[in-house]
């Protein structure tokens, strides 16, 4: 990744949705890296898909574990990234 430390949960989220996409998990189990280049149609769906059935903080599948540290290793996103945020202010707080 860059200098920037991104969330745990949002890159623990972005790996079960990349581990939905069987040519994504292929790629990674015969590379050990993510491709260049990753579809990222249907992305929306799967995150609500997820969080509505697991919510944000999620215990990873072997599959997501395995995208997790292709992330890791890979240092970038191709399909994007997840952005969880565990709770929103309240009516007139700062949202920074």
């Amino acid at each position: 990744m860059s200098e920037k430390k991104l969330p745990i949960k949002s890159l623990k989220m972005t790996a079960a949705i990349y581990a939905k996409r069987k040519e994504v998990v292929d790629y990674v189990r015969e590379h050990g890296v993510l491709p260049d280049k990753i579809n990222k149609a249907g992305f929306p769906a799967l995150f609500g898909h997820i969080l509505h059935h697991r919510g944000v903080d999620l215990e990873l599948t072997e599959k997501e574990q395995m995208m997790l540290e292709a992330i890791l290793k890979s240092g970038r996103l191709p399909g994007g990234m997840a952005h969880v945020i565990d709770e929103l202010p309240e009516d007139g707080e700062d949202a920074n």
